[in-house]
């Protein structure tokens, strides 16, 4: 369903001269992978699963927003509080108390 996504993440991550060299486009579509590039605190983790969130339903609701002519989908708030919550880390639970401060819920 989502071929064309994946292809175009791998595609751009060539592009941006990531050591992809062990993965295909198809790494993308397997739930559990993680692919980190840089440090801390300048590192952009990709997770192909997150916890307690469905990616169809995620992908659906997510939130876009437009930055120097690009639309970057996000998780919305709502998923990423959902996420929080169920990860059973005290940082997440902390995490998604704050979220849900700032949003009223």
């Amino acid at each position: 369903m989502f071929e064309r996504e994946f292809k175009r993440i791998y595609d751009s991550l060539i592009a941006f001269g990531a050591p992809i060299s062990a993965f295909t486009p198809q790494t993308f579509m397997e739930p559990g992978i993680v692919f980190q590039i840089g440090v801390v605190p300048r590192r952009i983790d990709f997770l192909t699963k997150i916890d307690g969130v469905d990616f169809i339903e995620a992908y659906e609701d997510k939130e876009e927003v437009e930055l120097e002519g690009l639309t970057i989908p996000f998780l919305s708030k709502g998923h990423l509080i959902q996420n929080k919550e169920s990860t059973g880390r005290e940082k997440d639970q902390l995490d998604a108390r704050q979220l849900k401060e700032h949003s009223g819920q």
